[in-house]
């Protein structure tokens, strides 16, 4: 039974937004998948499909606010965190503002499920470095 848990991740002071669908039993082959859109034009989005294998189907989105965003993602399981088994989604992207000197690298891990037992109220997200 492939159970989905939803996450959110952003940059750019909530203007970059990864809406996150993380599959917590990722070994019976059903993908997560990504959706990200930018909060500062039309609101827009692109869908991600996010499997363990790498590597893994790059993508390139250009937004029409001249916000864009290009690189990997991959579903790993096991990651263990203070004792837990997690399905976690791990990032490897650039992003910014098209016209503007602020392209950005994010390479880690965007979201965190446990793989078992109840999801909490507060994910394990970490936010990206300034």
């Amino acid at each position: 039974m492939n159970e989905m848990a939803k996450r959110k991740w952003s940059a750019m002071d909530g203007c970059l937004v990864f809406d996150i669908t993380i599959n917590r039993a990722p070994n019976d082959d059903v993908p997560s998948s990504v959706s990200v859109s930018c909060r500062s034009g039309e609101s827009e989005s692109q869908l991600v499909t996010v499997t363990r294998h790498w590597p893994s189907q790059p993508f390139e989105f250009r937004f029409s606010s001249g916000c864009y965003v290009s690189g990997y993602l991959q579903q790993k399981t096991p990651v263990h965190i203070d004792g837990v088994t997690h399905t976690a989604i791990f990032a490897d992207i650039h992003y910014g503002m098209r016209g503007q000197a602020d392209d950005h690298h994010f390479e880690g891990i965007m979201a965190t499920c446990p793989v078992r037992g109840p999801v909490s109220l507060e994910p394990h997200t970490p936010a990206p470095a300034p």
